[in-house]
């Protein structure tokens, strides 16, 4: 569970993730206030991030956006020397 007390300044949040499997994972998580409120709309975008050039290249994979209920998943592959970053930005807020 992805919990942000930056979403509700309208900040960004990012967090590394490690996978230590070798297979590929199903990565799902909630996003939610300091409240426990769900938070529908935030869009989480995926970075990989690969250590095995100098400096780190960083490639964009893409975003999903949480339910309704600020659920989500992705699918990730692990590969040697990479990790993957994951950015929470705050729903869109239409008129």
């Amino acid at each position: 569970m992805l919990t942000s007390q930056e979403l509700i300044g309208k900040k960004v949040v990012c967090k590394t993730i490690v996978l230590k499997r070798k297979i590929p994972v199903i990565l799902s998580g909630k996003v939610v206030d300091l409240n426990g409120n769900v938070i529908g709309g935030a869009m989480i975008e995926v970075e990989k991030l690969d250590y095995n050039y100098t400096p780190c290249k960083i490639t964009n994979l893409g975003y999903t956006i949480s339910n309704e209920d600020g659920a989500y998943c992705m699918r990730l592959q692990k590969k040697y020397g990479v990790d993957y970053k994951l950015c929470i930005y705050p729903p869109l807020i239409r008129d």
